[in-house]
C-alpha cells in the first residue's frame, strides 16, 4: 500500500512469481496517479521487479544441514533398515525398537554420525512398533514401523 501525505494512492491486487524465480509481477489499482505529466484517476498497471535487483537488509545466513532418518521398507515383513544421517556429533546414540505398549523390543547401536542398521523383523509380533533414535537420552526423531505377516 503506498501513502502519501496521509491518503492511499495504491492497494496492490496481486503479486506473482514467473516460474523461474527471476521476475516479480505487482499488480495494483491506483487512485489520483499523477506521474507530472498525466493524471488518470483509475490508472492500472503491472510493476516487474528483478529479483536479482532486489535486496534485504538482512545477512542471510546458512542454515546448518538437518539431521535425516528413514526406514525402508516400511511396511516389511521380514527384515527393514534403519538408515540415518546427523548433522554434527551428538554423543553416543542408539535406535530403540518398542511395541505398541511401550516395552523395549530391540536397541541397537548408532556409532558415528552416518549410517544403518539391519533388523530382522521375521520374529516379531504382526503389528505397529515405535522407533526412536536418541543421542545421549535426547530424542532426536521418531517414527513408526509396520511389521506385516
Amino acid at each position: 500500500m503506498n501513502t502519501y501525505a496521509g491518503a492511499t494512492h495504491a492497494n496492490p491486487l496481486n503479486v506473482h512469481w514467473i516460474q523461474d524465480s527471476t521476475a516479480l509481477y505487482i499488480c495494483s489499482a491506483f487512485a489520483g496517479y499523477t506521474d507530472g505529466t498525466t493524471n488518470d484517476p483509475q490508472q492500472r498497471f503491472v510493476s516487474r521487479l528483478l529479483v536479482s535487483e532486489l535486496t534485504v537488509g538482512a545477512v542471510e545466513q546458512d542454515t546448518p544441514p538437518a539431521n535425516s532418518f528413514s526406514i525402508h521398507p516400511n511396511p516389511t515383513r521380514s527384515g527393514t533398515v534403519f538408515h540415518y544421517q546427523l548433522a554434527s556429533d551428538q554423543g553416543v546414540g542408539r535406535i530403540e525398537l518398542r511395541d505398541i505398549s511401550g516395552r523395549l523390543v530391540s536397541t541397537l547401536p548408532m556409532p558415528g554420525a552416518e549410517g544403518q542398521q539391519n533388523v530382522d523383523t521375521s520374529a516379531l509380533a504382526p503389528g505397529t512398533y515405535l522407533v526412536l533414535y536418541l543421542a545421549d537420552n535426547t530424542l532426536l526423531h521418531s517414527g513408526k514401523l509396520v511389521v506385516q505377516q
